[in-house]
């Protein structure tokens, strides 16, 4: 996924692969195939935090521990879908908790599956799947 904040200038004043108009190309693409997927009720895996702990290029984290709010866009595929489908699609929260070493230990955690059937309760529904999140994403 291209994120258009990955398209600061460059330091070296080189032209970057992508425009802003790729972003935007790239991203509706990417909605659409995740919208079909789950409409033809196959799996798919979002990181809505945006940002994972080993982005290579760039991350607004200070620390491997810190946790970005989760963004809605997951809110509107999985709305989007559940239309197409006529089906409630379910959202199956997951918590990564890694063990510093080498090589470091990611430890990967499945909680409940949370339902929504009012799509206009996106506020509630992000708020709900990023309290089981991070709860899941805590050490034991």
């Amino acid at each position: 996924m291209l994120r258009a904040d990955a398209l600061v200038r460059r330091s070296d004043n080189r032209r970057n692969l992508y425009s802003p108009r790729d972003v935007l190309r790239y991203q509706r693409t990417a909605i659409r195939q995740s919208v079909d997927l789950l409409a033809q009720g196959r799996m798919l895996v979002m990181f809505p935090e945006g940002y994972p702990n080993v982005d290579p290029t760039y991350s607004p984290k200070s620390d491997p521990e810190e946790f970005l709010r989760l963004k809605s866009g997951f809110v509107k595929i999985v709305s989007a879908a559940q239309r197409r489908a006529n089906k409630t699609i379910p959202i199956i929260p997951a918590g990564f908790h890694y063990t510093r070493g080498t090589p470091w230990i990611a430890h990967l955690r499945f909680g409940a599956p949370i339902r929504s059937d009012n799509p206009r309760a996106k506020k509630d529904l992000v708020e709900q799947v990023e309290s089981a999140v991070k709860k899941l994403s805590e050490s034991t």
